[in-house]
Order: structure tokens, then C-alpha cells, then sequence
């Protein structure tokens, strides 16, 4: 990514793993931790209020251009792709140096496949979509399909953002328990 991603600016003396968080604003702030959480776009504004959907979706743009160091595209033509995995790397650099929080209590885990472990490696370290996925595995999409949704049924998660905070929280804590060949490895 860029400099402030990986942390090696500094804004007005905020230690450098904070400054992705620091170029937020309260309000973005806040979004990301509620994305990181899995909520929705409508649970989000309904949680913070006197907020649409759409100026949720907004501000979830604008916290991955602040994150791709200013880089915009036109809004109208839908959220981009590097803009998604910029606020993946957000999200996964956040939980990481702690500027974000995610509680794993209740959460029952299971262990992953080994293609569901890599499933989600090319999900959150390259930002593949999914029929990108099912080519370079040389499989159908709807097997890619079934298996995202059984990592989400395995990790609770929601969503890509949710799964991005799970998945980087249970690595810290060496909880992201992998079967390979009949035996769970971390």
C-alpha cells in the first residue's frame, strides 16, 4: 500500500501505527469500528443516527481513499476495489496495533480447511473477488461461493470487514485453528 498504511509517516506527533486512524475524523472513527464489528450499512446509521444509508456508504469510501492516500474515483460507478481492500488493511492494521477493538468473547470458532484458510489469505492480503478465486483455484464460482459462506458460519462473521477483524484478532491470539489431513494445526 502507501506509507501511511504501512505506517511509516507521522502526522503532528501520533506514533506511526496510529496515523491510518488518526487521518479519520470522528464519524469515520467510528464506522470503522462498527465495519470491523460486521454491522450493516443500515445498522450503522440506525446505531449512530440522524445518518442515512447512503452517507454511511460515503463515508465507508471516504475512509478507503483516506487510506489509498487521497486516490477517488467516481463515487456513482460504486465502491472500487482497492478502496475495499485499503479498509481491509485498515481494519487489519487497527486490530493489530489496537486502535480498534474486537472482542472474540461468544464466539465458537471451528477449525478451517486448508482451502478455506487460503480462501481467506487471497480475500484479505490481495482483495480477489470471487470468480477471481475460482479461476485460480480452477473451480466453479458457486463452489467459491459455499465455501465463504461456510468460513463465515465457522468464524461468525457477517462480512468481509468482520471476517478481516476475526480472522487478524484470532492469528494474534493463535486461535485460527487449520485441519490438515485429519489434524488441527495453527
Amino acid at each position: 500500500m502507501n506509507e501511511i498504511l504501512r505506517g511509516s509517516s507521522n502526522v503532528n506527533g501520533v506514533c506511526p501505527e496510529r496515523v491510518p486512524f488518526a487521518l479519520l475524523n470522528e464519524k469515520q472513527q467510528q464506522i470503522l469500528q462498527y465495519k470491523a464489528d460486521g454491522y450493516t450499512g443500515l445498522e450503522i446509521a440506525n446505531m449512530i443516527g440522524c445518518i442515512s444509508v447512503k452517507q454511511v456508504e460515503y463515508l465507508t469510501y471516504s475512509i478507503g481513499c483516506i487510506a489509498l492516500n487521497g486516490v477517488r474515483r467516481n463515487y456513482k460507478n460504486g465502491y472500487p476495489r482497492r478502496a475495499r481492500i485499503a479498509m481491509v488493511g485498515l481494519i487489519q492494521d487497527g486490530i493489530t496495533n489496537g486502535y480498534l477493538s474486537h472482542d472474540l468473547q461468544g464466539a465458537h470458532v471451528k477449525p478451517l480447511t486448508m482451502r478455506q484458510a487460503e480462501i481467506i489469505e487471497l480475500l484479505l492480503a490481495s482483495g480477489k473477488t470471487k470468480s477471481e478465486m475460482a479461476d485460480h483455484f480452477v473451480v466453479e464460482l458457486n463452489t467459491i461461493r459455499k465455501h465463504i459462506e461456510n468460513i463465515h458460519k465457522k468464524l461468525g462473521t457477517r462480512n468481509l470487514y468482520h471476517l478481516a477483524a476475526r480472522a487478524t484478532n484470532l492469528r494474534m491470539n493463535d486461535a485460527l485453528r487449520v485441519i490438515r489431513r485429519g489434524k488441527i494445526v495453527q
